[in-house]
């Protein structure tokens, strides 16, 4: 009986002994799952890496990015500027200096009658196929310096619409233009002004419609009574009798060609 008692004790105290054991089991497992829950939401919380994408429902406050105190403040408003077409302006400005001369009027002026080649750069590898008569007035808008020995210096200007670069030696300023011809050539060459003309006084002779001014084989005749269209008055100088005379720049036939002024009268 008293063996009977204690067999009983034994397996009460083995019963209460694994219940024990099982209860602390749960406990650490419902810890660890705790703890697993709190890291996996404090992941959650943490914005992401690439985007800095925030889920909705968790509060994260972003950082400020650095700024640098000594960086300049931008105007997101502001032009972009080109530094390129900066610099091209200020060359283009009138009054510019390069070497001795200085950018604004000048004349070309050929005692012999020649006409001056426009050239698409500064240099005179490459033509444009525009001619320049002599007694011409250009604007030159930028000089250009030269490591040329024989042309030294290039204008840019524009001449009929066509743009390219002149050789500034054979260029006059205005001043010395006006110098050796007077205001009047300057300011309307021999008087005349550009528009419409008649031929006169040439009798059964005609007027020579030439291709530039000056002596030379003309392109074809032009009569009395014929109106012409006078585009631009240029000057040449008869090396003969030292005479400056004015010729009248036309078109003839699709053909650029020059006239004689003494011949024309202005048309009503």
């Amino acid at each position: 009986m008293e063996k009977k008692k204690m067999y009983l004790v034994f397996v009460v105290v083995l019963v209460v002994a694994m219940l024990v054991a099982a209860l602390a089991g749960a406990g650490i497992a419902i810890h660890f799952n705790n703890k697993e829950d709190t890291t996996n939401l404090s992941q959650e919380n943490q914005p992401s890496e690439n985007n800095n994408a925030i889920t909705p429902g968790n509060a994260v406050t972003p950082t400020n990015p650095v700024v640098n105190p000594s960086a300049p403040v931008v105007n997101p408003s502001a032009p972009v500027v080109d530094p390129a077409a900066t610099e091209e302006a200020t060359q283009a400005t009138a009054g510019v200096k390069v070497g001795p001369y200085t950018t604004g009027a000048f004349y070309f002026y050929n005692a012999e009658g020649k006409n001056l080649k426009l050239r698409a750069s500064a240099s005179v590898d490459v033509d444009t196929g525009v001619e320049i008569p002599s007694g011409t007035k250009l604007e030159v808008k930028q000089i250009i310096a030269s490591d040329v020995a024989a042309y030294p210096y290039w204008g840019a200007v524009s001449y009929k619409g066509t743009d390219g670069y002149v050789a500034m030696q054979f260029l006059m300023t205005e001043a010395d233009y006006i110098a050796e011809f007077g205001e009047a050539a300057a300011a309307a060459p021999g008087n005349y002004t550009v528009g419409k003309y008649v031929v006169t006084g040439t009798g059964d002779y005609g007027l020579k419609v030439k291709p530039e001014p000056g002596y030379g084989d003309a392109l074809s005749m032009a009569y009395d009574g014929e109106e012409l269209e006078v585009l631009a008055i240029v000057t040449w100088e008869d090396a003969d009798d030292d005479e400056l005379l004015y010729w009248g720049n036309i078109e003839w036939d699709g053909h650029d060609a020059y006239v004689c002024m003494a011949y024309l009268e202005k048309a009503e």
